[in-house]
């Protein structure tokens, strides 16, 4: 592995704290630190990985279905947002009670199940659907 000083080396640098800039979503990082006194320089910390990442953008509006005329169910679907570096693991699916508060239902729905994440979609029995907005 190369390694690059990105600070420290030719002017001391006191601070415990470095943001590095340009950064390249989903790229991992290898950092490692040493400290220099008058009698010279430690030996490296721990390799340390980094992922580039951020928090998924935005969900969009969520559609709602009645998956038949006849149908007992309500199918739910939304599209995914942008990743931003780190794959997507879990939705949250939130039903608006008739009081105004959300409740999530993963009993109902489960965002971690792995069909959940492939079809981007939850079915609530209609019982349980008060025809209030829902939010992801």
């Amino acid at each position: 592995m190369i390694w690059t000083t990105l600070i420290g080396f030719s002017s001391p640098y006191l601070g415990t704290i470095w943001t590095q800039s340009g950064t390249v979503p989903g790229k991992i990082y290898y950092f490692r630190i040493s400290a220099q006194n008058d009698h010279g320089w430690s030996p490296f910390s721990d390799i340390k990985p980094i992922l580039a990442a951020n928090v998924p953008n935005k969900v969009g509006m969520a559609l709602v279905n009645p998956e038949s005329a006849v149908s007992t169910n309500v199918l739910i679907t939304w599209t995914a947002p942008t990743e931003n570096g780190s794959p997507i693991e879990s939705y949250e699916v939130q039903l608006k009670a008739s009081n105004g508060n959300f409740m999530t239902l993963e009993s109902i729905c489960d965002g971690d199940s792995a069909e959940a994440l492939a079809t981007l979609s939850c079915t609530f029995p209609i019982a349980d659907v008060m025809l209030a907005p829902l939010s992801l």
